[in-house]
């Protein structure tokens, strides 16, 4: 069988002669850029290089969001669907960790509400951090990425629209593969016992039930604000502890203000749906108009307009 490598002849680099004067700045110039041992101790000290950046300023961050959406454009549409369906997954993780921390603290829910909500703020950053370590494509956050392509011409509307469309739902699909997941697993706090499940009930209830069309829309814009901008944080970050760090804060800032994340709402909301349709009191269509689509809509406008489309002017991208 032929090797599937092909041999290439490296041209031999012509040796060069480094003036005596040199030396020494070259022999201390490596002495910097790589670890050095201590005999006496043992102990191996490793130089930093100053050169090496934490962050990327807020241009340069622009640009790589606008580079990653010329990338997600050329995709093959079944890696998006399934990088778009382990999103879902992961986040439908964060919001189920979310749930059982908060639900399970109904005392503290009693006397302190605000509590217990930072509790579920403080857990359900965990899906999103997987989602961007990991590289899976998240519906609310390719609507900044591929705004910013539409506007610098890097990406057409066409390319906008497919990318939004696969994602969203794969998101779906693995969020109700997750919901299925919880349901199906049997004796599980969130859907067996209380106090988790009637917390799961109330939760879904305060969703869809009480808030107007136009208030979700609102809560809606306010969400995929805070979530775009955590990515476009995480993104500046260069190692995993900034780019977690940098999520943690506005998303934490967004589930406890009570805002509202489509994708979120496709686990949290159908879960519920399954558990018990009767004491949540309304339908899966009703759920589709009553929630899912003022919050889509929020989502775009809040992430496409109020970060991508903001930062883009702010900040420019050279267009074709």
């Amino acid at each position: 069988m032929a090797s599937a490598y092909t041999a290439i002849a490296v041209p031999t680099q012509p040796e060069i002669t480094v003036p005596r004067s040199q030396r020494s700045q070259r022999s201390s110039t490596t002495e910097h850029d790589h670890p050095t041992h201590d005999s006496s101790s043992g102990t191996l000290h490793a130089h930093c290089d100053p050169h090496i950046k934490l962050i990327t300023t807020p241009p340069e961050t622009t640009h790589t969001i606008d580079e990653y959406s010329i990338k997600k454009s050329h995709t093959q549409w079944y890696r998006v669907a399934l990088q778009s369906f382990l999103a879902g997954v992961m986040l439908s993780f964060g919001g189920a960790f979310a749930l059982a921390l908060a639900g399970g603290a109904p005392s503290i829910g009693a006397s302190d509400p605000g509590l217990q909500k930072l509790l579920y703020g403080l857990a359900f950053p965990v899906g999103l951090c997987m989602i961007v370590i990991t590289g899976a494509e998240l519906f609310t956050s390719n609507v900044m990425y591929m705004t910013v392509g539409a506007l610098s011409r890097h990406i057409k509307i066409t390319h906008l629209l497919l990318n939004w469309l696969i994602s969203y739902l794969g998101n779906f699909a693995g969020s109700a593969f997750t919901a299925a997941l919880f349901f199906y697993a049997g004796n599980t706090p969130l859907v067996a016992k209380d106090p988790w499940r009637a917390y799961l009930i109330h939760f879904a209830t305060s969703k869809v039930a009480d808030p107007t069309w136009a208030q979700l829309l609102v809560r809606g814009i306010g969400c995929n604000w805070l979530v775009c901008l955590a990515v476009y944080m995480a993104l500046s970050a260069q190692d995993i502890f900034g780019k977690c760090a940098a999520i943690y804060l506005p998303i934490v800032t967004f589930t406890t203000l009570g805002f509202e994340h489509c994708i979120a709402n496709q686990f949290s909301i159908v879960l519920a749906l399954m558990v018990d349709p009767t004491a949540v009191g309304f339908d899966f269509g009703f759920f589709l108009w009553k929630n899912l689509l003022p919050v889509t809509l929020g989502n775009i406008i809040g992430g496409g307009f109020f970060v991508g489309s903001a930062y883009y002017y702010i900040y420019g991208v050279n267009t074709k």
